[in-house]
């Protein structure tokens, strides 16, 4: 055995204690290091001779025993991996905190553990009330692409953001291609089985949206939108959109049909005076259809500009001379048209006025 070596179980066990000891020593120095906005320089041989008291003597220690020599291979291919409760946060790894984080506006220093996260619900808390610019911001998140600039998941049926105002707006979004975009992948909320609260906005797979107006299983739902809604209503002033005493038309003659465009109002005598009355894209119109000067008996039937047939009365007459009218709801097609149809063997003259529109 070497002079230098340690010769008994218990000696050897003793220099392994000292030897940890002194490499959590430098662990803690070098976590220090790292912790600053300077690059860790590596541990020189000063250093280590102030903690060992030689460097002859360190080497001594590891350099008998098989024991005292794994422990210092470990200690050597160690690396500080993540920041824990009163670590500084480094960039770039895991950082872990028993304790919540709280990131307050001013220059007040804390040095005491905040409340520990058994009893705390919030994990990091950034608090900018004290700022003097009246549109201080706690926490911003900017993604790029596709990404997003925040993220908030809930796992386990809870809420995966919440915004709340004590005077405020609790959630404000704006975008350059859409304030919100909503999705969803779900059934038709009437006929699902779990329960909702009063308030909630979904979206299902068929692309209606719906509100829930009271809380149960599944609750009460009423649908905003979608593919098969006419869209909100929007009253207009009246607008006359077509007349057949206009110079050039004629009444519309029995099991004969006429596509009319209600885009644009018109004055008494037919000039276009209100362009897009009804706008690009709507679905539906509100209107009076009258019948004057009717001869025989007959009826029309409106419907969209895309109607191939006669499916219901818009209004009826009994005998010649009548001045009659009707206030009726119609769909529209794509190209803001309505198609009329006589039926019942007697002919009229006709009057379209517009009340409003469905956007």
């Amino acid at each position: 055995m070497s002079p230098n070596q340690p010769n008994t179980a218990n000696e050897v066990d003793g220099k392994i204690e000292e030897l940890t000891r002194m490499v959590e020593h430098l662990q803690q120095e070098l976590t220090q290091l790292r912790s600053s906005s300077a690059p860790a320089p590596a541990p020189s041989v000063e250093a280590i001779d102030q903690v060992t008291g030689s460097r002859r003597q360190m080497l001594k220690l590891v350099g008998g025993a098989a024991a005292v020599g794994a422990v210092a291979a470990t200690v050597g291919s160690s690396q500080h991996a993540a920041a824990a409760t009163n670590d500084a946060l480094i960039a770039g790894h895991y950082n872990y905190a028993a304790n919540i984080t709280y990131l307050g506006n001013g220059a007040a220093p804390n040095t005491t553990t905040a409340t520990a996260l058994t009893s705390e619900a919030v994990m990091f808390w950034a608090d900018n009330r004290s700022s003097t610019l009246p549109n201080a911001t706690g926490i911003r998140g900017d993604g790029r692409a596709t990404g997003f600039g925040l993220w908030g998941n809930n796992d386990f049926g809870g809420v995966g953001v919440f915004g709340g105002s004590g005077a405020g707006i609790g959630v404000q979004a704006s975008a350059g291609r859409a304030a919100l975009y909503v999705t969803g992948a779900n059934a038709n909320p009437n006929t699902r089985t779990d329960a909702h609260n009063s308030g909630e906005i979904d979206i299902d797979s068929t692309g209606n949206l719906w509100f829930c107006v009271a809380s149960g299983t599944p609750g009460t739902w009423r649908k905003l939108s979608g593919g098969g809604t006419a869209g909100a209503f929007h009253a207009i002033s009246p607008a006359r959109v077509y007349d057949s005493r206009w110079p050039g038309d004629s009444p519309i003659n029995p099991n004969t049909n006429r596509t009319i465009s209600v885009a644009n109002g018109r004055t008494l005598q037919g000039v276009v005076n209100a362009t897009n009355v009804v706008p690009a894209g709507a679905t539906a119109i509100a209107y009076n259809l009258t019948v004057t000067a009717t001869v025989g008996a007959g009826f029309l039937s409106v419907a969209a500009g895309t109607a191939t047939d006669i499916t219901s009365s818009a209004i009826n007459w009994s005998s010649t001379g009548l001045d009659l009218a009707n206030g009726l709801i119609v769909a529209v097609d794509a190209s803001r048209q309505v198609k009329v149809f006589a039926g019942g063997g007697g002919g009229t003259h006709f009057i379209i006025d517009v009340n409003g529109y469905f956007l």
